[in-house]
């Protein structure tokens, strides 16, 4: 005995194994079809602007341990280029700077940058290289 009604007739629209091939299809673009990729630029911009705040943020607080915990002659002489990782990388004026900064960072001004800093670090990198001078505008 068939599916459906006690006399052997299946309700309209059923089939047993068989579906009607355009709703067939229509599932099927329905399941397997391209989905809209429309998303609002609102919301892209929204996200965009958090990660902006957030490397402002994190770069600030490394700029402002560096300038806090580095003497000032050595501070002058080198400037915070980029924090990646756990990673500060920091450009210095001379040989001799990197020399004097490296020893320093081995004898536990790694350990007072890690105290003095909420975020992660692991590394200081030093590069010798041109030091621009500090920006004015800093708040």
């Amino acid at each position: 005995m068939r599916p459906g009604t006690g006399d052997g007739r299946l309700p309209a629209g059923y089939a047993v194994g068989v579906m009607d091939p355009i709703r067939h299809i229509e599932q099927l673009q329905r399941y397997r079809g391209r989905r809209s990729r429309e998303a609002p630029i609102a919301d892209s911009i929204r996200q965009l602007q958090q990660a902006a705040r957030r490397r402002e943020k994190q770069t600030r607080g490394a700029i402002d341990a560096w300038e806090a915990t580095v003497p000032a002659e050595l501070a002058g002489q080198s400037r915070l280029t980029a924090v990646r990782g756990g990673v500060w990388h920091v450009t210095v004026a001379s040989a001799s700077v990197r020399f004097e900064l490296d020893r320093m960072l081995r004898g536990g001004l790694l350990h007072d940058l890690q105290t003095a800093y909420k975020g992660p670090l692991q590394r200081v990198r030093l590069t010798v290289g041109v030091v621009d001078p500090p920006p004015n505008d800093r708040p």
